[in-house]
Parts: structure tokens; sequence; C-alpha cells
């Protein structure tokens, strides 16, 4: 079989292509940023002996699928699992391939990169990721981390393979370790939960005085694994934080742009500082 390249999926997949453009041409297009992630993405392919048709195959399922649940949210505003589909599951790939993918055939999941790259700290002694998955952000942090730890419930054999000296564990994140950490990642994670405060809290524990959590919101991102909505104007999650003992040190907010909803979707995305005590 030959081995996978984007450029070779992108001569079938008119569509990709044109998003693939409007992701280059942005005003924050940082080429050698957009390289790394396509690196990272073909690398996974290859790993998994996927061909650029089944590449294709499986970024349109899911997008498709997303489509529809975008479509029914517009309409009652309830995410798949108010509307009992609590049975839908996705295969680890496929599911991959489209985290992987969307970071540069997406304006948005590009701009969660591009932050998590810009304000991930220049050096830490121990870090963790919390709820991994393909562990893409991972890259940006091979000469930043002495000791890096990856969590999730579940992993492709190919985080392993490409990040050796990465201590991974398919389990929830422990909250007995205190002030462990000098940095957190939960990106893309605490929608999956049906109660984030208490990650949050877990993390504010495992956290070295002074530490940072980098983190991210979505607000009416409808995806059939996202169990809470963010209120747009995230005062009450600001508001929690603050309780919990974090202090604001950067926020952003990131919307989606879609053609065929106007819901508005967004990311904020967060860097929080543990209070020093």
């Amino acid at each position: 079989m030959a081995e996978f390249s984007f450029y070779k999926m992108l001569e079938n997949d008119r569509l990709a292509e044109m998003l693939h453009q409007e992701v280059v041409s942005g005003n924050d297009a940082n080429f050698a940023l957009i390289d790394q992630l396509r690196s990272y993405a073909e690398a996974y392919a290859r790993f998994n002996q996927l061909t650029e048709a089944e590449v294709s195959q499986h970024y349109r399922f899911f997008a498709s699928a997303f489509m529809r649940d975008l479509k029914a949210f517009d309409k009652d505003g309830q995410y798949p699992v108010q509307r009992g589909a609590t049975d839908r599951t996705v295969e680890r790939v496929r599911y991959d391939i489209a985290l992987l993918f969307s970071t540069f055939l997406t304006g948005h999941r590009y701009r969660l990169m591009y932050l998590v790259n810009l304000h991930f700290p220049k050096h830490a002694c121990r870090a963790a990721c919390i709820g991994c998955g393909p562990s893409l952000e991972l890259i940006f942090l091979k000469n930043r981390v002495d000791i890096m730890e990856g969590y999730d419930l579940s992993l492709n054999p190919f985080c392993r393979h490409y990040h050796p000296d990465v201590h991974f564990y398919e389990k929830p994140f422990p909250d007995q370790t205190k002030n462990t950490y000098d940095v957190i990642l939960a990106v893309e994670l605490l929608e999956h939960l049906s109660d984030p405060y208490e990650l949050l809290r877990r993390a504010h524990t495992t956290l070295k005085n002074g530490g940072y959590i980098l983190l991210t919101t979505a607000t009416n991102v409808p995806q059939f694994d996202h169990l809470y909505n963010f209120h747009a104007d995230h005062s009450f999650f600001e508001k929690t934080c603050k309780e919990i003992g974090f202090e604001l040190a950067y926020k952003e907010c990131i919307s989606h742009r879609y053609l065929s909803s106007k819901t508005a979707a967004s990311n904020h995305f967060y860097v929080f500082r543990k209070i020093i005590t």
C-alpha cells in the first residue's frame, strides 16, 4: 500500500481542498504550525494503514453526523443526549481522524491549536494532558516539558508509538496527587462531562501554586457526546473558576462558521493560574 498523503487526498476531495484553503488563507495562518498538524495527521493515517479514500470517508461521516445534529439543534435547542440519543458511539480511529484533520480543515479548531502552542509555557517540569485523545497537542510540548503525562479512557496505539517519552494512562485523571503539576491541558474536554467543575476542582488540587491550566469550553456545539453546554457569556463559569481558586490570565472567544446554520456556536480558550496561597 502506498503511504498516505494529505495532498493526494485533496486531488479527489474538492470539499476538503476548499476547507484547507480557507485555513491557510486566514490572517492567523502559521504555515510551520499547519505543517506540524498535517504531518502528525498523516503519520496517524499511515500507522493505522488508512488510504486517502478511507480518511475522506471517516471525516465526511463524522462531519455529516454533526451537521444533522446541528440542524436539529437549530430547531429545538437540544443536544442529542437530551433527545435520548445515548447509545451512539464512534470508533476510535474515525473519531481521531475527525479531530486531527479538522485542525487544518476548520478555522476554529486550527485557532485552538494555535493558541495552545502560543500560550503553553516555554518550560514545565511536569505537565498533564487530560482527555488527550489522539495526543495532537503533545507535538508542541516535546522540548518544553521534562515529564509529560497523558490521560484518556481510550487511546489508539499510535499515541505511544509517536510519543514514546510520554507516560500514558487509560483511566480517569486522578485527584490524590496534590501540588504535582506545573501545567495542565484540558482542551475540548469539559463539554464531555456532566459536571465539568468537579474536574476543575481536581485539577486545582493537583496543580502547584502558581501553576497554569489551559482549557476550552464549548457553547452550542451539539456533538453526539457533548453533555454540557456552557452559557455564551461565561460569567458563571468564570465566577466558579475564581471560587475554585483560579485567576484569569487569558481568554479568547472563537466563533464557528457554518454556512447551513445560524446557531451561534463557539469555543472559549482560557488560561487560568492557580492562586498562590
